[in-house]
């Protein structure tokens, strides 16, 4: 469903937000580039608080099962 996350882990808001930096600068990696590029191509902690937010705004809080991925 979504590639960085790992089958039947719990992710907290900032191993959510690492593994989704992760992830996006996974193909950049090896490219010199300097820290002003890299900020515009990897994600803020806000945009994945956003992402997460959004994959879980429809979770019902007491069956907290249905957001193990």
């Amino acid at each position: 469903m979504i590639p960085f996350l790992k089958v039947n882990k719990w992710y907290s808001q900032k191993q959510f937000h690492e593994a989704h930096y992760e992830d996006t600068i996974k193909p950049f990696k090896d490219m010199p580039m300097s820290e002003d590029s890299l900020k515009k191509i990897a994600p803020t902690l806000e945009l994945s608080n956003q992402f997460l937010y959004e994959f879980t705004r429809g979770v019902d809080c007491e069956n907290p099962k249905d957001i193990l991925f």
